[in-house]
């Protein structure tokens, strides 16, 4: 089952910061659906204060993080797009407790970062 929350309103973003967000959405649920054996997956846009938040929970297998190769494809490519936006991004999983991963970027290339609160 998979439940997205996004606001009524959503201000326009930049082509990159849309783009970044796409992908880091589409990965997480591509891990979701290839890894974890997660029955439900919950998607989750925050926008507040020219701040975009994506947050993608799932309640699949988990994982040890310290497992996970420094370079893995997917976890270092979805980092590397948000870092690269100024952004601030960050896994959270622990075997047989699912798995959190959240994006925090500006809204717009070049603005100053701070979190948006959640909800």
């Amino acid at each position: 089952m998979l439940s997205v929350r996004v606001p009524e309103v959503v201000p326009t973003l930049s082509d990159d910061v849309e783009i970044m967000l796409y992908r880091v959405l589409q990965e997480s649920l591509t891990n979701a659906a290839r890894y974890a054996a997660a029955r439900k997956v919950d998607v989750e846009l925050l926008v507040d204060a020219g701040h975009c938040m994506l947050r993608v929970c799932d309640d699949g297998i988990g994982f040890d993080l310290s497992a996970v190769r420094t370079h893995a494809q997917g976890v270092f490519g979805m980092r590397h797009r948000v870092e690269a936006r100024e952004g601030q991004f960050s896994i959270e999983s622990r075997a047989g407790f699912g798995t959190r991963v959240t994006a925090v970027v500006p809204a717009t290339a070049g603005s100053n970062f701070s979190r948006p609160k959640a909800q």
